[in-house]
């Protein structure tokens, strides 16, 4: 439902004629990953994206921090090994 509500807002924002039912479908198979924090996938190309091709898992995301920022966090008492009050 929601999909055909914006197909129908773009081809009326164009003044295009709005089709009595447009087809919305997916045009590849969608697998959406979880939503959260280094869930994103590093190593994706745009050509990744071309129709007709599967996404690749690609190289899950570690955050590292720079261990001079990490110090100058701790000396001021915050940041990661300090507890919380």
């Amino acid at each position: 439902m929601g999909a055909a509500l914006v197909v129908n807002s773009v081809f009326w924002g164009l003044d295009l004629t709005v089709p009595g039912k447009a087809n919305v479908d997916y045009v590849d198979p969608y697998q959406p990953l979880f939503y959260g924090f280094k869930g994103h996938r590093r190593g994706i190309k745009a050509a990744d994206h071309a129709l007709g091709k599967v996404l690749p898992a690609g190289q899950r995301c570690t955050l590292t921090l720079n261990p001079a920022f990490v110090s100058a966090l701790q000396a001021r008492g915050v940041g990661p090994g300090v507890p919380s009050p």
